[in-house]
């Protein structure tokens, strides 16, 4: 019963935080604060899965079509980080882009964060891009041995450190270990943030 009395307006803060991260990423990401200054999200909902503590928005049908790209990538930005007044401290920020438009956000670490719009760290954002493709993509270079160790769903495209990743395992607090198409093997880690080339080979690391 309780989740009927849930808001289902935006808030003002909520607008602020998405245009200060927007314009605080800059280049390809400033029509996503346009987005938000031109009125494109009216409504919020909520759930928990498949992405824990998930805001969607419901939008502005007008707004909408005047940026919706029916082919454009779906993927999250990661390792943004925003304060959060009640704990006192930086927690990640996820923000979900699909068809050309801002889908969502969501709070890993916290179900009802009460931001700061003005405490925001960017620096070491990253795209992870989803979609089944990347894994049959992904496949053609491993083994056999290797595809029994690795879980389809898990793999997606990853744009970080000036490289293109295939995301094959997480690890702990948003880390993961990634594999380029020449079988280079890299941990990813967002605090402090490293793209680490690893000495041995995927099974090796998917096996630990």
């Amino acid at each position: 019963m309780l989740g009927l009395f849930k808001r289902k307006n935006i808030t003002a803060i909520e607008r602020d935080v998405l245009k200060n991260i927007f314009n605080e990423l800059g280049g390809e990401y400033l029509v996503f604060s346009r987005q938000v200054e031109e009125g494109l999200l009216k409504r919020v909902f909520f759930q928990s899965t498949p992405f824990k503590n998930y805001v969607g928005f419901e939008y502005d049908p007008i707004i909408a079509s005047k940026y919706e790209d029916k082919k454009g990538p779906y993927f999250v930005i990661r390792g943004i980080k925003i304060f959060d007044i009640k704990s006192s401290a930086f927690v990640d920020i996820w923000i979900y882009i699909a068809f050309g438009l801002i889908v969502g956000y969501s709070t890993p670490e916290l179900e009802k964060p009460e931001f700061d719009p003005a405490k925001i760290k960017a620096e070491n954002y990253n795209k992870h891009f989803f979609g089944n493709k990347d894994y049959d993509r992904l496949s053609k270079e491993l083994n056999d041995a290797e595809r029994k160790l690795i879980n389809s769903a898990d793999v997606y495209t990853v744009e970080v450190g000036g490289k293109i990743l295939y995301h094959v395992k997480d690890l702990q607090d948003g880390d993961f270990i990634g594999m380029d198409l020449n079988r280079k093997i890299y941990k990813v880690t967002h605090d402090p943030f490293e793209v680490a080339e690893l000495n041995g080979g995927l099974l090796e690391m998917l096996s630990k």
